[in-house]
Parts: C-alpha cells; sequence; structure tokens
C-alpha cells in the first residue's frame, strides 16, 4: 500500500517557479514519483512578517490547527519543511503523536545551525532556542543539509541540495576569456555570503599589480547594510571599472548575465554564523548553468572528484586572486569552454537531480525495517 504524506511548509507566490517555492514542489514530486499519495498544507508568506515571526507559520490560527489535525488523520508521515520552533509547534506535534502514534514525523531543516543568522536579541530565535529542546519528544528524523547525524537528539538524514537541470538554461559561451575573467555572484545578500572577502582579495591583486581584467558580476538585493558595504568596496580607486551590481534579476536578464561568466563564487562567509559545510542551492544552479565552482565552506564537492572545483580558506582572510587566475587558467587555457561548461551541468545532472538527492527520505519511508526502528 501506498505511503501517505502530508507536506507542510511556506510558500511565496510571487516565486512559485523559483528558489525555495520551487524546490518545495520537486520535493512533492519526489514523494509521488516515489509511489507515495501526497496533500499538502502550504502557508503562504505574506508582506505581515510572517517569515519573521515563527508562531503566525505555526498554527496560532485554531481553524488552521484543526484542520491540519484533520488532514493528518488517514496520512503515514508529515513532513515538515522547518522555520522556527516555539510553544505552538511542539502543542501541535504532541496533539498529533497523541492522535495518531502511528503518524511519522520529518522535520527538514534547511541550514544548521542558523543561530548566527539571527541577532542574539531575537525574540524569535529565543522562543526557539527554549522550544526545541523538545523536539525529540515527537519528531522521528531530521532531514538535513549538514553532515550531522544527529540534531537535538533526533536521528538524522543527510541529503544534498537539488536542482532540476532541465529547468534552467545553459550558460551560451561567447568566448570570456577575451574580454578578462568574468565571475558571477547571485545571492540574497546577507553578512554570511561573504563577497566582502572577494572585493577586498581583488583590490589586494591590482594593489600588488596584477594584471588580468576581473570583472565581478553581483546579482541580488537582499540586506541594505551588506549591499552598501559591497558598493563602497566596489567605489574604490582600484576597483572601479571592475564590479558590477545589477539588483535581483531573474529570467533572460539573470541568463545573460550568467552569459558572460565562465567562474561562480559560492557562499563565502559562512563560518560567520558557525557554518563549515554547506551544500547550497545556489551551488546546485551554478552547476547547472555549466560554471566552475569556488567556495568559501566545505561542500559536497569537497569529497567528490571534481577539477571545477575551489575552495578557499573558511575564514575573513580576503580571497586570493591569484590563485584563482590560476585555477581558471587551469581550467581554460587552449580548452573548448562550451565543450567544459557541458562537462559540468552533465555532472550536475548526474549527481544533483531531485530523483538522486531525495531518495534518502524515500528510502526511509518505505523501508519497513526503517519503520519499525522508530516505532
Amino acid at each position: 500500500m501506498a505511503k501517505k504524506v502530508l507536506y507542510m511548509g511556506i510558500i511565496s507566490p510571487a516565486e512559485s517557479g523559483v528558489g525555495v517555492s520551487s524546490k518545495i514542489y520537486k520535493q512533492m514530486e519526489c514523494f509521488q514519483k516515489g509511489g507515495c499519495q501526497v496533500k499538502h498544507f502550504l502557508y503562504q508568506m505574506d508582506k505581515t512578517g510572517l517569515k519573521k515571526i515563527s508562531f503566525h507559520f505555526y498554527g496560532s490560527n485554531r481553524t488552521q490547527n484543526l484542520a491540519l489535525i484533520q488532514a493528518c488523520q488517514d496520512a503515514d508521515l508529515l513532513y515538515i519543511r522547518y522555520f522556527f520552533s516555539d510553544p505552538n509547534l511542539i502543542h501541535l506535534l504532541k496533539n498529533l503523536k497523541h492522535r495518531y502514534p502511528h503518524l511519522k514525523i520529518f522535520v527538514e531543516i534547511p541550514t544548521y545551525p542558523y543561530d548566527g543568522e539571527y541577532s542574539k536579541y531575537s525574540y524569535s530565535l529565543w522562543i526557539d532556542k527554549h522550544s526545541r529542546k523538545k523536539l525529540h519528544l515527537y519528531v522521528d528524523r531530521i532531514v538535513t543539509y549538514s553532515e550531522d547525524s544527529q540534531i537535538y537528539q533526533i536521528p538524522t538524514i543527510p541529503i544534498s541540495n537539488a536542482v532540476d537541470v532541465s529547468s534552467i538554461r545553459q550558460r551560451n559561451v561567447h568566448g570570456s576569456a577575451d574580454s578578462g575573467i568574468h565571475i558571477i555572484m547571485v545571492a540574497q545578500m546577507a553578512f554570511w555570503h561573504g563577497y566582502d572577502r572577494v572585493l577586498e582579495g581583488l583590490k589586494q591583486y591590482y594593489a600588488e599589480q596584477g594584471t588580468e581584467n576581473i570583472q565581478l558580476h553581483v546579482v541580488g538585493d537582499g540586506d541594505p547594510a551588506v549591499l552598501n558595504e559591497y558598493q563602497a568596496l566596489a567605489n574604490t580607486d582600484l576597483l572601479k571599472g571592475h564590479v558590477s551590481f545589477y539588483g535581483r534579476k531573474s529570467g533572460e536578464a539573470l541568463d545573460a548575465i550568467y552569459d558572460k561568466c565562465s567562474l561562480a563564487m559560492d557562499s563565502m562567509g559562512r563560518h560567520r554564523t558557525s557554518v563549515y559545510y554547506n551544500s547550497t542551492l545556489k551551488g546546485k544552479e551554478y552547476l547547472a548553468k555549466g560554471l566552475p565552482i569556488i567556495s568559501g565552506v566545505k561542500t559536497e564537492l569537497d569529497n567528490m572528484d571534481f577539477q571545477y572545483y575551489l575552495r578557499v580558506p573558511a575564514d575573513d582572510s580576503p580571497v586570493d586572486f591569484e590563485q584563482i587566475v590560476q585555477f581558471y587558467h587551469n581550467i581554460y587555457n587552449k580548452k573548448d569552454e562550451a565543450e567544459i561548461a557541458n562537462k559540468i551541468r552533465s555532472f550536475c545532472s548526474t549527481h544533483f537531480e531531485f530523483s538522486q538527492t531525495f531518495q534518502p527520505v524515500l528510502n526511509e519511508i518505505k523501508s519497513k525495517e526503517a519503520l519499525d526502528r522508530i516505532l
């Protein structure tokens, strides 16, 4: 008999086809293709601060709570894409376990640890720290993108982030080697992306008489303070003409920027939030585009035989652009750039499609032996 899964998460109607919202729909599709019957209970992001106040998500609304409890009546698994814990969530999980002892509850934590992403004075984080201590009483598995075997005393299912490669257009190669080294950085800017390290490193490169024409393409909005810092650094004499800021872009406009670039920067400052291993969604999108990756944090690629990857130290030192220039030339000198893009995209399709990365979750819920272990 097919397992019945109820998926609970937050979506943004404005971004239903991209990013996190797209990932949620792809995960539900994976459950379906894995032989499960799937229903969803999706809260919609709005302009009221829903993302910042967790108890607005987890059911301070009694009608929503009752609807979720009723929806779980015939479910085998409740899959929750986690935001924060709070007393409402703990009460809800306790209620569900009491009513439906057979129900398994998996919680996916997108980033762990996540405390460093928030102010130590954050009210929501304070509530979370106190409430999450009880998660182990009701949650059977944590789905994580970290290397942890246990989180909050709960066994984990480690997986990698994934992309639907077919939905991402491979970059068109325009012979960027003729006009310099073009590097793209795409993010919802926050201090943990660490692109100040990149700008400081490029400034140092030119201060030491570096001769390559290096062009940085910074795409995305986010924290105004972070963007202001980046723009101030880029406005120094040594970097003028070497850094372009585009703001938030999508679709053909974003594709056109990707087409200019032959390297991509992943997160450079995750150590600032005490994250030392990170499976990023953006990194997988870079691979699907056909771009070599430079990362400032350990990723899956550290443990794979993949020549189009460079990891720099996980600290606040300026990025060494002599190393990056050497990395670039080792990849592209006297080689077909389009062929390299094809190889990288093929690698992504082989290793980071949803059908591969989500399989450990499906294995866990489909295996009678695995379910017996958590009864």
